[in-house]
């Protein structure tokens, strides 16, 4: 259907399909009711219009020069046609058979709908009116996010709500992605709000005194100069950084983590503080963001769904990253003026960064499967989204062990650290107090967990030792055989039991140099056999008990220099170039926790 507009100098949607008027078969969809709008390319509506807001209902990509806006489901394709037909620049005579085309496929959408049964809202969410002032108050705008204040003031406590205009899933999927990591690192306490009809209206996060995101902490408090080594390791920079990995943040740009004052052992520190988590589970959540999870975006090298492998070389050069792309990252050369880079390269192998990220990970593989599934119970209302992502949080768990068990240095490190465990089930277990309302960690699983994962370190430490010795056993056993038969040969020959003497006189002065050849062939021999094993037992030890480090030299230059230097990351250097997105610059909500800095809960 040709769609007429008030202006039609300007770009603006041009052709509208649905299921009863298809699309062509390479933008139609598999699922129905669906509405697909089509673009030109260069189109890109007001963000917080309602034209706007439609794109956000559904996948955007770019096919032969014209924007493709594809939404599916009853209720979304009904509420984008409610959009539409509240635009002013459409509602135009030409229109008019488009119009009510449209309107009776809401009514169809309506009807699919109404057969439905709607879930009640999940346990951890909250009824805004009830509980909050102001709500009713709140600027219009689609991408609000506004303060509020608990209406009993006996609390007299500060949130932020973030708005969500769509009432799609992603406000429940936020706050399970926040409860997710609550469990292992400092986060804040997070809940979706809903109206009185059970309607997604948000997201509630809880305000912490002093926190401040790490971009404003560089611009303001820091005077631009860029975060140094010392703070970055005191303040445990490490473990942000290792549970992003974990869980698949795409979007870590300086404005979704922060600093904020916290007691740890009885002293007051800053740390670090994940915020912000719509797009965490990137594979999953991309959709909610435009974007199709099976398609690359604009000029990234993997789609969201290849975006975060697991790999040996991520996991030990961690901070920097090879296979894992992130759309922002501590390392991109765009985040330069936040961080030292000499101090920022320089981590990877630096005993304490290592130590933190491994607590980090280990603390993360030894969370039980039923854990997850207890949190998506918890914040996420249909049955079909518990189960999907809390399966991508267990398969995420298994892909972590399967290369950490594989390194040499976590090795280490779970040997080393016997009672790194008493620790982690001691968060577990504050965890568990704060959260006993909605779910638990069966500490008992933990403990169990890593006694399996010591036992199988255990395990391949011993192998890799006997592997070692079999190697020294041969390279040993075969010198001494060689040496053993020159010894042998050699007295034999002195002893006259070979006839040397009598070969040596028929070739005469010719037989001197052959037996003073013949000894010094023995003698470079036995030499080059020495070397050789000495080169094998160096080389096995290097890579048995000796931990990699580079010399990291700094250059002060741009950091694109920097990472060529980094021979051992090529791939890294490939695609460097194409991340250089700016750091987003719109306000987001200050919200974080700490295990060790309590905060009643509203």
């Amino acid at each position: 259907m040709k769609v007429k507009r008030l202006h039609p100098r300007l770009p603006g949607y041009t052709k509208i399909f649905t299921h009863l008027n298809p699309a062509p078969s390479n933008i139609a969809p598999e699922k129905k009711p669906y509405i697909v709008f089509i673009a030109p390319e260069n189109y890109y509506p007001q963000r917080n219009s309602d034209e706007g807001l439609l794109i956000k209902y559904g996948l955007v990509e770019t096919i032969n020069k014209q924007r493709i806006i594809t939404i599916t489901s009853a209720r979304k394709v009904k509420e984008v046609i409610r959009l539409f037909m509240n635009l002013p620049e459409y509602n135009l005579k030409e229109n008019e058979e488009l119009l009510q085309a449209l309107q009776d496929y809401a009514k169809h959408c309506e009807a699919i709908q109404s057969k439905k049964q709607t879930a009640p809202p999940p346990p951890k969410s909250k009824n805004n009116y009830e509980s909050y002032t102001r709500i009713s108050e709140m600027v219009s705008t689609n991408y609000a996010t506004e303060e509020l204040k608990k209406s009993k003031a006996e609390y007299d406590k500060f949130v932020y709500f973030k708005r969500n205009p769509t009432s799609r899933s992603i406000s429940e999927i936020e706050a399970y992605n926040a409860l997710c990591y609550r469990m292992y690192i400092r986060h804040s306490k997070v809940k979706s709000g809903v109206d009185q009809n059970g309607k997604r209206t948000g997201l509630f996060s809880t305000k912490l005194e002093g926190f401040i995101s790490v971009y404003d902490y560089v611009t303001t408090q820091n005077n631009n100069i860029p975060l140094k080594k010392k703070l970055l390791l005191d303040a445990e920079f490490a473990k942000i950084l290792a549970a992003s990995y974990a869980e698949k943040e795409y979007d870590l740009h300086p404005k979704n983590y922060g600093l904020m004052p916290v007691v740890v052992n009885g002293v007051r520190k800053l740390c670090f503080v994940k915020i912000d988590d719509d797009q965490t589970a990137w594979p999953l959540t991309s959709k909610y963001n435009s974007k199709d999870p099976r398609k690359l975006i604009f000029d990234h090298l993997k789609t969201p769904e290849a975006s975060f492998p697991v790999s040996a070389i991520d996991l030990d050069y961690f901070p920097m990253l090879n296979d894992a792309m992130p759309n922002h990252w501590c390392t991109y050369a765009n985040q330069e003026k936040i961080f030292d880079q000499r101090d920022l390269f320089s981590l990877y192998y630096d005993d304490e960064f290592i130590k933190q990220k491994y607590f980090t990970w280990l603390k993360r593989i030894l969370i039980p499967n039923d854990a997850y599934v207890s949190a998506a119970q918890a914040t996420l209302r249909s049955t079909n989204k518990q189960q999907k992502f809390s399966q991508e949080k267990c398969n995420r768990t298994e892909e972590l062990k399967s290369e950490l068990l594989g390194l040499q240095s976590f090795q280490d490190y779970v040997v080393n650290n016997p009672h790194v465990i008493d620790e982690i089930c001691a968060e577990f277990t504050e965890f568990n107090r704060e959260e006993q309302k909605y779910m638990q960690i069966n500490i008992e699983e933990v403990r169990n967990n890593f006694t399996r994962i010591k036992n199988e370190v255990k395990q391949r430490k011993n192998d890799d030792l006997r592997s070692t010795e079999r190697i020294l056993t041969g390279v040993l056993l075969g010198l001494g055989i060689f040496i053993a038969t020159a010894i042998v040969v050699g007295a034999l020959v002195a002893t006259s039991v070979i006839p040397i003497v009598p070969i040596m006189t028929i070739i005469g002065g010719v037989g001197l140099a052959v037996k003073i050849i013949g000894l010094s062939a023995i003698f470079a021999s036995c030499a080059a056999a020495l070397a050789t094993a000495g080169a094998i037992v160096g080389k096995i030890v290097d890579k048995v008990y000796r931990r990699k480090i580079d010399d990291v030299r700094y250059d002060p230059v741009p950091v694109q220099r920097q990472i060529e230097q980094q021979e051992q990351l090529p791939e890294y250097v490939k695609r460097l170039s194409l991340q250089q997105d700016s750091i987003q610059q719109e306000e987001r909500p200050s919200v974080s926790d700490s295990v060790s800095n309590r905060i009643t809960y509203y």
